[in-house]
């Protein structure tokens, strides 16, 4: 390659960078301009295809979590004290409005005003939980996260698993006994495990392991990339199956390329982060099959990606009968 050449590859990724970075800047200052809810306090729970606020719409605590993650990660990263004032009003609003005070963990929705009115329990939020709170931990060295996050490792433990068939239950009450719908969405089957909970489990794991390296969690970690190696992964299409039965019986027919290009980098992240030699490298064949699967399966000739495959048919929209994409 000659100094020419190199220089103008040099050239182009300073100019994507800096796209990149201005393209960050403009998201998260749209976040911190136009959800904020200056009157009843946390972030306005919808905003229309047009930019109009929902001033009472519900708000959910997976949306509140997601944002704690955000802004946290964006001051741990910048350093910027705009970025820092949304992670510490995200995360009051969760702990305050959010946090169940007498049984612990999250529920899963509250009103405009901050009032309870779903108070299930859905693993998948305890587990966004621990995301949250423990990168508000890495950005701002909060003991009081870090505890919360600890306290929510130990409530999946205890009250989401399967000691009989190993993994994790989707949703309980509030006060932890059975739920006879356990779905997370209208659009999810109900089931009592799913490749998506367990997905969102393993992510908040290892981010807790960063800042609390502990034995127990460890072995969780190991656990449930086991999991997914022996009884979500299907071994005949190498690809991950949804949605299955206490005992791990399939009881889904789709495949979802997001889910498979997701699972693949967050299996793999995970081994890193405990640093199994062994388990790194059994865990990058398995995301390396994934991900080749996805491409060669997945990809329409425009580059883009199908979202779903059932039966070897593609899925469509209801509407004008185009094919779904992730683009």
């Amino acid at each position: 390659m000659s100094v020419i050449e190199n220089n103008n590859i040099m050239s182009d990724i300073f100019s994507l960078v800096g796209e990149m970075q201005l393209e960050l800047n403009r998201l998260l200052d749209y976040w911190i301009n136009e959800t904020v809810d200056a009157k009843n306090g946390g972030f306005v729970g919808r905003i229309d295809s047009l930019g109009k606020r929902d001033e009472t719409a519900a708000k959910g605590v997976v949306l509140n979590a997601r944002i704690l993650w955000t802004f946290a990660s964006a001051y741990r990263i910048t350093k910027q004290k705009k970025y820092k004032e949304i992670a510490d009003l995200a995360y009051n609003y969760l702990i305050n409005k959010f946090w169940d005070k007498i049984d612990g963990g999250f529920v899963w929705a509250v009103d405009y005003k901050g009032n309870v009115i779903s108070n299930r329990k859905q693993a998948y939020a305890q587990g966004f939980g621990i995301y949250a709170l423990a990168e508000y931990k890495r950005a701002t060295g909060s003991d009081q996260a870090l505890e919360y996050a600890r306290q929510l490792y130990y409530i999946i433990e205890s009250k989401y698993w399967d000691s009989k068939s190993c993994g994790y239950i989707e949703a309980l009450k509030r006060n932890w006994s059975p739920l006879d719908d356990m779905r997370l969405s209208d659009k999810d089957a109900n089931l009592p495990k799913s490749m998506n909970t367990h997905l969102h489990i393993l992510e908040p794991y290892t981010n807790l392991y960063r800042i609390w390296p502990d034995r127990q969690l460890k072995d969780s970690i190991k656990s449930i990339i086991n999991i997914f190696q022996n009884n979500i992964i299907d071994a005949q299409t190498g690809h991950y199956n949804l949605f299955f039965e206490m005992d791990w019986t399939v009881k889904s027919q789709v495949i979802s390329y997001g889910h498979d290009i997701e699972g693949a980098w967050l299996m793999h992240e995970a081994a890193e982060v405990i640093g199994e030699t062994k388990l790194i490298e059994e865990v990058r064949q398995t995301s390396l099959n994934l991900v080749d699967l996805t491409l060669s399966e997945g990809l329409d000739k425009d580059g883009s990606l199908f979202n779903e495959k059932k039966e070897s048919t593609w899925t469509q929209i209801n509407t004008g009968g185009l094919k779904q994409k992730l683009w």
